[in-house]
Formats: C-alpha cells, sequence, structure tokens
C-alpha cells in the first residue's frame, strides 16, 4: 500500500496505526520514560530568590570633608545613580565575598543517602551523573577545550551567572534575583550579598583616610597647642605672670602704697634726725634746755623721760635752796639727770637708726616695684605674642577637631550602613524550583513523543512498498481478485516476509 496522504482516508489512517501500533508505542514509551528520567534524576532543580532595593539620594554622595567650608550641594534622582548601584551590586568583588563568607569554595561534605528505595535510587543515580560530568569536563581540560578554573573562580563564576540585577522601569527600585541549586537558604545568601553591598558600597562612595588624615592632624593640632601653653606657663612661672592688667593694676597700687610710705618715712627720718641734732647742739652748752628737742608723742619713752628730767631739774633747783652744788643729794640729782639724760641721747640714737632702715627699706621696696613694673612692661610684648601664637593654635586645633567629628560621624554611619539605599523587600526562602513544573514537561514530552511516532508512521509509510490488503493489491495490478486464501499463522521466528508486488 503507498501511502499518499491527499487519497488516504481516516479508515487508512486507522489501518496504519493498528498496524505499526507497537513502534508508535515503543516511540512514545520511550521518550516519556526518557523524559521522566531526566527530570527526576538527571535534571538539577534550581531555585531562585529575590529582593528589592529602593535607592535614594543619600549622605555619601555628598563631598568629601575638606580643610575648607562646606560645599553646595545639588541633588536629585538621577537614573545613572541607579545604574550605578546595579553595577556596584553586580561587583565581583562582593561575590568574592559571599564566597569567602560561605566557605562555597571549599568542597562540601557528601549528603547521606536519603531513606526509601526511590529517593536512594535518585540519589546514586545523580552522584554518578555528577562523576560522569566532573570526568566530562576533566577531559575537555585535558583536550585543551577548557581552561582550568580553581574552586573559588568556578563558584564566583556560578554565581555571576546567576545573579540578574535589574532597574525596575520608570522607578530607583532595582530588583536582585540570585538563582540557587539549594532551597534551603538561599534566602540567606541573597540577604548576605545585599549586607555586603551595603558595606561596599559605602567605602565606595567615602574614603576612610580622611578620619585618619583628621585625627593626625587633630593629634598635631594637640601637641603644638600643648607645647605653647606649657611654653607660657614656664614663662609666667618663671617672670611670676599671672594676669597682666590685674598684675600691672595691683603693681601700680603697691607702688603708690610704697612711694606715700617712703614719703612718711623720709619725713619721720628728717623729724628724727633734726631731734637728733638739736638734743646734740643741747648737750653742747653747759645748762642744756632739752624742752628745745621738740615734742614727743604722749606717753611715750621719750616723753616719759624728759618728764622725768623736767622733774629732776626740779627737784635740782629746789636743792639748791638749801644746799650747795656739792652737796650729796644735788650730786645725786646730777648722776640721775645724766643718766636719764644719757638714756634720751641712746633712744633719739636708735629711733634715728630705726627711722634711717624704715626709710631705706620704703626705698628699696619702692625701687623693686619699679622694676618689677618695668619688667612686667618688658615682658608683656612676649607674653602677649605666645598667647597669639595660643589663640592661633587653638582655633586650628577647633577647626580639625570639627572636621574630625564629621568624618568620625560620616564613617559611623557607615559602620550602622545609614546610606541612600534601603531594602524595601528581603529574599525568603522559595518554596518551588523555578522553571516548567514537571507535569508541564512530561505533558510536552507526551505530545513530543506522539508527533514523533506519528511523524515516524507517516515516514515508514511512505517508504513501505509491501501489499496488506486485497484492495491494495487491486490497485496496484489493476485486476479484480478473485479469492483469497488465508495462511496459517507461522512462528514468530519462521514467519517470512509477505510477498510485495511483482513478486
Amino acid at each position: 500500500m503507498e501511502f499518499n496522504p491527499l487519497e488516504t482516508s481516516a479508515r487508512d489512517i486507522a489501518f496504519i496505526v493498528f498496524k505499526r501500533k507497537w513502534s508508535l508505542l515503543i516511540i512514545v514509551a520511550v521518550t516519556m520514560v526518557s523524559t521522566a528520567f531526566w527530570i527526576w534524576f538527571i535534571r538539577r532543580d534550581v531555585y531562585q530568590v529575590a529582593a528589592k532595593v529602593l535607592v535614594k539620594i543619600g549622605h555619601e554622595q555628598a563631598a568629601a570633608s575638606t580643610v575648607g567650608g562646606p560645599p553646595i550641594m545639588i541633588t536629585g534622582e538621577r537614573l545613572q545613580d541607579v545604574n550605578s548601584e546595579v553595577e556596584i551590586l553586580k561587583s565581583a568583588d562582593l561575590l568574592a565575598q559571599l564566597v569567602d563568607h560561605f566557605g562555597l569554595d571549599k568542597p562540601r561534605p557528601p549528603d547521606p543517602p536519603p531513606a526509601g528505595f526511590l529517593p536512594r535510587l535518585r540519589y546514586h543515580i545523580r552522584e554518578a551523573m555528577r562523576r560522569v560530568r566532573e570526568w566530562r569536563d576533566e577531559q575537555f581540560i585535558r583536550l585543551g577545550l577548557r581552561e582550568r578554573l580553581s574552586p573559588r573562580e568556578l563558584a564566583i563564576y556560578e554565581l555571576q551567572q546567576g545573579l540578574v540585577v535589574a532597574a525596575e522601569r520608570n522607578s530607583t527600585v532595582i530588583t536582585a534575583q540570585l538563582l540557587s541549586p539549594w532551597r534551603r537558604d538561599a534566602g540567606a545568601f541573597l540577604n548576605t550579598l545585599l549586607d555586603f553591598y551595603q558595606a561596599f558600597r559605602l567605602k565606595v562612595y567615602h574614603d576612610r583616610s580622611a578620619v585618619v588624615f583628621f585625627r593626625g592632624e587633630v593629634d598635631r593640632a594637640s601637641e603644638s597647642l600643648r607645647s605653647a601653653e606649657d611654653e607660657m606657663r614656664r614663662f609666667e612661672k618663671a617672670w611670676d605672670i599671672s594676669a597682666i592688667e590685674r598684675q600691672r593694676e595691683v603693681l601700680l597700687s603697691e607702688l603708690s602704697g610704697w612711694g606715700r610710705q617712703l614719703s612718711e618715712a623720709e619725713i619721720a627720718l628728717e623729724e628724727a634726725l633734726a631731734k637728733t641734732r638739736r638734743f646734740d647742739a643741747e648737750m653742747k652748752s653747759s645748762d642744756p634746755n632739752l624742752a628745745a628737742v621738740g615734742a614727743f608723742a604722749p606717753n611715750s619713752f621719750p616723753d616719759t623721760l624728759l618728764q622725768q628730767l623736767a622733774a629732776l631739774e626740779r627737784e635740782r633747783e629746789m636743792l639748791r635752796m638749801t644746799e650747795l652744788d656739792a652737796g650729796p643729794r644735788i650730786q645725786n640729782n646730777r648722776s640721775q639727770f645724766k643718766a636719764v639724760l644719757g638714756m634720751l641721747g641712746a633712744n633719739l640714737r636708735a629711733t634715728l637708726a630705726e627711722k634711717q632702715s624704715v626709710f631705706q627699706a620704703h626705698r628699696q621696696a619702692l625701687a623693686a616695684c619699679q622694676a618689677k613694673l618695668r619688667s612686667l612692661q618688658e615682658k608683656e610684648t612676649e607674653w602677649g605674642a605666645i598667647k597669639r601664637r595660643i589663640r592661633i593654635l587653638e582655633e586650628n586645633y577647633l577647626l580639625y577637631r570639627r572636621k574630625l567629628e564629621d568624618t568620625t560621624a560620616a564613617a559611623a554611619m557607615e559602620q550602622k550602613r545609614i546610606g541612600n539605599v534601603v531594602v524595601i523587600a528581603h529574599a525568603v526562602d522559595p518554596v518551588v524550583p523555578v522553571g516548567t513544573r514537571k507535569m508541564t514537561l512530561l505533558g510536552l514530552a507526551l505530545m513530543a513523543g506522539v508527533f514523533t511516532a506519528l511523524a515516524w508512521a507517516a515516514v515508514a509509510e511512505f517508504f513501505d512498498n509491501r501489499v496488506y490488503s486485497a484492495e491494495a493489491l487491486e490497485q496496484r495490478l489493476g485486476a479484480p481478485v478473485l479469492g483469497v486464501v488465508p495462511a496459517a499463522r507461522p512462528r514468530r521466528w519462521s514467519r517470512k516476509r509477505p510477498y510485495a508486488s511483482g513478486e
């Protein structure tokens, strides 16, 4: 029977299907079994996790801290910022950190075989297929068709192939998707990658050397300020300087007081010197008149001596009325008078010496105060220069201190990951693997098997020239068939091929 699609009826098609039923069933069965074996034993499930990141304007896009004033910032939502964040998130350095953190380049201990016949069979078949793939890759490497990669490079490459980062259209939201062969902890991989990304991007925007620089400048400025303050303390201690204005006022007050005391001491000295001179002049006369010496303070020692001398002189004059000058009582009176007079002279000279000593002491004190005032005025210029230098150093120290606080605050914000990136949707472990479902694949395999079987039947029927019916024989010979002789069904191993037309 020759197969002609334009002249083939439904009966013919049913006849062909029935005739080749076993081959069709074998093709469909092989397709389904192969597909099922590939799905359950060879195909590796891949799980997909996703996370979303919102990009907004943050402090790390500001200019770095400088010695000058704060810069003028103009911020806004720009598409290039989002694209930059996408490229940073896909950085190989971040993936390397993820590999090192989870030890993905280290050999994993083999999983124990599961319980149950089918799971155990599936486990051993997959292990065998894994060894076959490793052997295949090794052969490719030996033939030079593939380059050998280290476990770390291979892990980074697989992460690069499984990571998909894209910006959502008309928004500043970034979607990160990661393909993982493990269902559990797949979300932890992506969340950890986002943590590394937030820390890494802040290092990209901010250089921590600014903190080190300003801390060094603060230390140097502090040391210079401390040295200048120590120098000022030594200078003030050496020259006895505390507060120039107050000290000048005190010295001027002391100078005025010493001048006044010196004037009083000079007057007292002149008075004592005059009394001593008058006393000496009276002592040269034969009959001294001690009243000419001058007055003394009431109840003082010289005043008492003068009163005693006056009493002795009155007593002597009264004795002269009854006795001679050579009499014993008058001589005794004269002896007492002379002794008291010596005491008065000694007191006057002692008082004179005392006044002179006081005068000299006041004059020396006045000179010392004047010298101290002149020295203070001379050192005031040098003290003012040191003070101005301290003020300048203090201003520098405060400036660098303020800059250090700014950069330290920025570094603290980096440590706390306060930036312009916010994770608005964290990754969670997936429930089902990504890709086409197993039943869908089986349905597609069934359809493919059926189409393949039908195609094979059509091709086989097209090239098959054997005769299977009387109608086909009449059509082939152009003569009617007179009768059909049934033949006994031979055994399978001795069955002969049917006769074709023309045989």
